[in-house]
């Protein structure tokens, strides 16, 4: 077959087959024209439609029909069947209705040779009409000041479609004006212009003005809606940043220290006025109010008041049954850091009783010390036992006793202004704030000169004062003494309790009295100069056949940096300077080589400076690298000893001597400790004084003894006369020396020394380092000091204590405190440092409280020194109660052998009934408004109300408007006001009627009450979800 004959026959077959495929549109093409129309406007869109065949690209098609359809919601096009031209397109006319949106119109092929359906669509767009309608407005009618709220509005065209952005945004203007001008949308500006978005809302946020005020939103709209304003007011709410008070009475003086003060049935009044960063009033805010007795029985406890909506709070506080001061602090709940206080008192004018003690009832006499006085004290009281201030007291001395001692000048009264001496003459005190008239009293002055016939070391005196108030008189003896002894103080808080309440009580035993008379002293620093004492470090071990184990020790200790002789010469040179050169002898001796002592030739020189170091391998060796430089610094080297116990320096109170001999110490030899304690007790028996003097010995060593023999004597010891081979110490003891013993290091034998110092009165003491040592010498020094009270103890009876001058059992009860019991501290009492203490006990638990008595161990007091303890008692029966039974009791052995003191008066007022003091505060509370409707335009708002006050206090019931629940006028309108009078209940369930006859629409409902005072409490409540009322002729409210 030819090409041509081929290609005739595929021509062929295809005219063959064309017919059918080519005559069947698979291809649909939709459009419009335009793709926008306007809802409601009369415009129109063309639809088209273009079929063909995708096989032949054949647009010539017989018998296709074109059946368009659309929602009808979105408009009609027309025709709805349309048959295609020669081009294969068929067309029809779109007209949109009021509704906008997205009209999809479906294009649908019919003709015969489908197998299924061929169908197109197209969106048509519909935009909204122009903006007609204000649909929404969403904000936040009040707002705290210097707040934010978003404005969002939403228009609507003339057929409710929502007016948006999408085929053209059109605008909204916000303008803002406020108080201060400081009100401003985000970014800055007080006028903005914000599109809609494709939801129909323009949202614009406002940041309303710092001043509490309204603020005034005009809201300019497209089209013909025009301008509408809305008011967004600035709440005074804000978080509190001040607080300021006044006190009525006034308070004159700014001193935060001044308190105002009123009689017993006075009454302040404090307001509180709370302000936030901006200065705008806190209103709506708590504040927390707190009362604490500062001194008296005032009532103490917390109240939470609320700022009204002036930032404005009150609390009253009195009349009061108690004198007494309080503080009272107030802090704002929002904000700790907001807080303010204020001290006011109470004081009675309304006297009845008087009491009369001493403090203290015993005191050095004049000639000790000049200017020594005790306080002489009357309290003068009410019936409840407040004190009274302003009262006249007498007082006078009634008489003196001074035994055989006499006198050098006379006991004597006195107050700021005169001082009599003369038995009966009358001294006129006023009674303070805190009901005492107190007058000093000055001791009697014996003589000081020893050569007197009338002197006397313990010479004592008494003298009896009266005080007379209003025909009461009470007397109480004050004694004075020119020897070392106890004095006793005691104090109770608070001085008024209620029966079952508590008290704290503290006793004050004080070393007290000859303190410029006290015995002289005799000691020797008895000082140990042995080789050892070259050192400042133990060792141990090491050693061995090749070496030596001083030099090459298996471990070392050390204990200080400089040697302990270094130590004992600085300390011993501290002792001298605790010692007094008017009536104070030091001595020195000290004990080790005899003869010629030369550190050069010691075989133990590299003990001088550092003793030992560590090498390489870790192994101790000796150090001599620092001998000659630390000697010459620290020694004088050579010296040469006249025997093994040497007196350096014999007692002396030139103490300007005493550096010298001292320098002299050099370390070196055995240790001769037996010749030493004999050389210095011979020193002092050798130079005897007639004034008593206290003797002692002050041994430090850093060894046992190693020749002379044992200090107590036996077999090898060492010969003296007057002892022989006996022992040292009894011969100390029998000459009435004490002997203190240090133990310097950890080498010495501790049992040893303690021995001496046990069996002559001293004491042991053990030191390791430099500082250690120096405060031993310092604590021998005091306890070479003449004792006030040596083994005291302390009995507190309360099995029978007086009420109202009547004997009574059963007042008090032991209270043990958790974590804190009885308490116990010593202390020097010029400047209150603790060297003992404190320490707690319960002394319930160690069967003290079984017979009411509470027992102190309190152990020697010295002068100067304080011992205190503080107690807590239950009372449990009313009136005027002297704490300490008659049976009360110090026990202590004094200059004058076994001494016993009872305590003074200490009083304290108990009452059955101690809720002394009214504290008020006015809070009002509105809560649970509801409002249901009655009948068609009528409604009926209901709620409850509680008032804590007693003034008249005003209610009234407030609406807002709006015609269609999109604008508000923001105003609320009073409709009715109902006055409540002071001093009745007015807490309760309250409702009105509210019949609207005028306008319907929508309304809010809001409920106010305040106390009808400027400064006085309010509150209110709102039923913000608005309320539809149908339209009515007029509109009140009426409470019921």
């Amino acid at each position: 077959m030819n090409v041509w004959t081929y290609a005739c026959l595929v021509v062929g077959l295809l005219l063959v087959v064309a017919p059918v495929g080519a005559l069947v549109p698979d291809t649909i093409a939709i459009s419009t024209d335009p793709e926008w129309v306007t809802a409601g406007s009369g415009e129109s869109a063309t639809v088209t439609v273009q079929v063909s065949n995708s096989t032949s690209g054949n647009t010539s098609f017989e018998g296709v029909a074109i059946d368009f359809e659309v929602d009808g919601e979105y408009g009609s096009i027309s025709p709805a069947r349309v048959g295609i031209d020669s081009a294969g397109r068929a067309a029809a006319v779109f007209k949109p209705g009021t509704r906008s949106g997205t009209a999809t119109i479906t294009a649908t092929v019919s003709c015969e040779g489908l197998d299924e359906p061929l169908m197109g669509s197209v969106d048509l767009y519909i935009d909204h009409a122009a903006p007609y309608a204000i649909a929404g407005l969403w904000y936040e009618s009040e707002v705290t000041a210097g707040g934010t709220t978003d404005i969002t509005v939403l228009m609507v065209d003339r057929y409710g479609n929502v007016v948006d952005d999408r085929r053209e945004a059109e605008t909204v203007k916000f303008t803002v004006g406020s108080p201060a001008g400081g009100a401003v949308f985000v970014g800055g500006t007080d006028e903005i212009t914000v599109p809609m978005d494709d939801t129909g809302n323009a949202t614009v946020t406002l940041e309303v003005d710092t001043v509490a005020g309204e603020n005034i939103v005009l809201v300019t709209f497209p089209g013909k809606i025009g301008s509408r304003y809305l008011t967004v007011t600035g709440l005074a709410n804000g978080e509190p940043s001040e607080i300021y008070q006044s006190v009525s009475p006034k308070v004159g003086d700014l001193d935060p220290e001044y308190r105002p003060e009123l009689p017993l049935d006075g009454q302040f009044t404090i307001t509180y006025a709370l302000y936030d960063e901006y200065g705008n009033p806190a209103g709506g805010r708590q504040i927390r109010v707190n009362v604490q007795s500062v001194s008296g029985s005032l009532t103490s406890g917390e109240w939470l008041l609320k700022t009204n909506s002036q930032g404005k709070a009150q609390i009253t506080y009195g009349p009061s049954v108690r004198a007494g001061v309080a503080e009272i602090v107030a802090t704002a709940v929002d904000n700790n850091n907001v807080s303010c206080s204020q001290k006011v008192g109470f004081y009675s004018t309304t006297p009845t009783n008087m009491l009369l003690t001493a403090v203290p009832q015993t005191i050095a006499s004049g000639d000790v010390k000049d200017d020594l006085i005790s306080y002489i004290k009357a309290k003068v009281m009410d019936s409840k036992g407040n004190p009274v201030r302003n009262e006249s007291v007498s007082f006078r001395i009634v008489s003196i006793d001074n035994g055989t001692t006499p006198m050098t000048d006379g006991p004597k009264i006195s107050n700021e202004t005169h001082t009599y001496g003369d038995i009966g003459t009358s001294l006129v005190a006023m009674t303070d704030e805190d009901g005492f008239a107190t007058i000093d009293f000055h001791p009697g002055k014996f003589t000081r000169d020893t050569s007197d016939l009338g002197y006397s070391n313990m010479a004592s005196g008494n003298a009896t004062i009266q005080a007379a108030w209003n025909g009461e008189e009470e007397e109480t003896v004050v004694s004075f003494r020119n020897y070392p002894y106890l004095s006793v103080r005691t104090s109770v808080e608070p001085q008024s309790v209620a029966v079952n309440g508590s008290v704290n009580v503290t006793v004050q035993l004080i070393g007290d009295g000859w303190a410029l008379q006290s015995r002289p002293i005799d000691v020797v620093l008895c000082t140990d100069r042995s080789g050892s004492m070259l050192k400042n470090t133990s060792y141990g071990g090491g050693g061995g056949w090749l070496y030596d184990a001083d030099k090459y020790p298996g471990w070392v200790n050390q204990e200080s940096i400089d040697d302990r002789m270094v130590h004992a010469m600085r300390a011993a040179k501290v002792f001298v300077s605790q010692m007094q050169p008017s009536k104070d002898r030091v001595g020195l001796v000290s004990f080790g080589q005899s003869g010629q002592t030369d550190l050069d030739n010691y075989g133990y020189k590299f003990w001088a400076g550092s003793d030992y170091f560590s090498n390489s391998r870790g192994k101790w060796k000796y150090d001599d690298s620092d001998d000659d430089a630390y000697i010459s610094e620290h020694y004088k080297n050579p010296q040469d000893y006249s025997g093994p116990a040497t007196r350096d320096l014999e007692l002396t109170r030139t103490y300007t001597d005493v550096n010298a001999p001292i320098d002299n110490w050099l370390p070196c030899g055995g240790t001769p400790m037996r010749e030493g304690l004999y050389r210095s007790v011979r020193m002092i028996m050798e130079n005897p004084r007639t004034d008593n003097p206290v003797k002692a010995i002050v041994l430090l060593t850093d060894g046992e003894w190693n020749t002379g023999g044992n200090p107590e004597g036996g077999d090898g010891a060492k010969s003296f006369p007057g002892i022989r081979t006996g022992s040292v110490i009894d011969y100390a003891k029998g000459a009435d020396i004490k002997i203190f013993t240090i133990a310097l290091g950890d080498e010495p034998s501790h049992d040893e020394l303690l021995s001496y110092a046990n069996q002559t009165g001293g004491r042991f003491y053990s030191a390791t380092a430099s500082d250690d040592l120096t405060q031993v010498y310092e604590d021998i020094a005091q306890k070479l000091q003449e004792a006030a009270g040596v083994n005291t103890t302390m009995e507190l009876a309360f099995d029978k204590v007086m009420i109202n001058s009547t004997p009574t059992e059963d007042v008090f009860k032991y209270e043990p405190l958790d974590p804190v019991s009885t308490s116990e501290v010593k202390y020097w009492t010029n400047n209150g440092s603790v060297f003992w203490g404190p320490k707690w006990v319960n002394q319930a638990e160690n069967g003290d409280w079984d017979g009411q008595n509470l027992t102190f161990d309190v152990g020697d007091i010295y002068l100067n020194q304080t011992w205190e303890t503080t107690f807590r008692l239950k009372v449990l029966k009313e009136g005027n109660i002297d704490i300490f039974g008659n049976e009360s009791v110090i026990h202590f052995n004094g200059t004058q052998g076994k001494t016993k003191l009872g305590l003074p008066h200490t009083f304290i007022t108990a009452s059955l009934v101690l809720d002394e003091t009214d504290a008020t505060t006015s809070n009002i509370w509105l809560y649970s408004l509801t409002v249901s409707t009655e009948d068609p335009g009528i409604l009926v708002p209901s709620w409850n109300l509680n008032y804590t006050g007693n003034k008249s206090v005003t209610q009234k019931v407030l609406y807002q408007f709006s015609p269609d629940n999109i604008w508000w006028d923001g105003t609320w309108h009073a409709a009715d006001t109902k006055h409540h009078p002071s001093d009745t209940d007015i807490n309760g369930m309250y409702s009105s009627r509210l019949e609207l006859k005028k306008e319907g629409g929508w309304y809010k409902i809001r409920v106010t009450a305040r106390e009808d005072t400027p400064d006085g409490a309010s509150a209110e409540i709102t039923r913000t979800d608005p309320i539809q009322v149908e339209t009515r002729n007029v509109a009140y409210i009426k409470i019921g």
